[in-house]
């Protein structure tokens, strides 16, 4: 029940985010971005690029992926203090927005089924506890995820992003 209730909630902010591009479509209007896709886009797809498949070896892909870390107790620490979040030229109220449309839009199949959406509150609480060693603690992730058969050997989101 909880996780259709968190799913829902997440859905429900998408869908909001999305902000009615299919009826601007129809009309033959220029379809206009959400704020919360906006913030993205300005934030994070210089980087992890505007299909979540980020850049060979270098940059994390987030498409089908970022969402294994809900998986983990680790990994939602993880995700609020990974270097590009903390840094965010954005309030705690829309990175926590950004975080949670980011894994609805680019990996919803991967969250865990007891997610709960990211909150301001732990957005600001983390901002102060930024990870030191982000390589490190990845690397520790990745290995947690492939040891519960989540990530299949080899796999760790940099090898694949943005190779093709």
């Amino acid at each position: 029940m909880r996780r259709r209730a968190g799913l829902a909630l997440l859905l429900a902010l998408a869908l909001l985010a999305a902000g009615g591009a299919g009826a601007a479509e129809e009309t033959g209007e220029i379809p206009r971005v959400s704020a919360v896709a906006e913030d993205f886009s300005r934030n994070c797809q210089g980087c992890h690029r505007a299909d979540g498949t980020g850049a060979c070896r270098t940059v994390p892909r987030i498409r089908d992926f970022v969402g294994l870390f809900t998986r983990i107790p680790e990994g939602r620490d993880y995700l609020l203090r990974v270097p590009g979040v903390v840094w965010a030229m954005l309030d705690d109220a829309r990175l926590a927005r950004v975080l949670n449309w980011m894994l609805v839009s680019y990996s919803r199949d991967e969250i865990a089924p007891d997610f709960t959406a990211f909150t301001e509150e732990e957005v600001r609480a983390a901002r102060k506890r930024p990870i030191a060693d982000v390589l490190e603690v990845r690397r520790g992730l990745i290995a947690e995820l492939q040891r519960r058969a989540l990530l299949p050997p080899g796999e760790d989101g940099l090898v694949s992003a943005g190779c093709d």
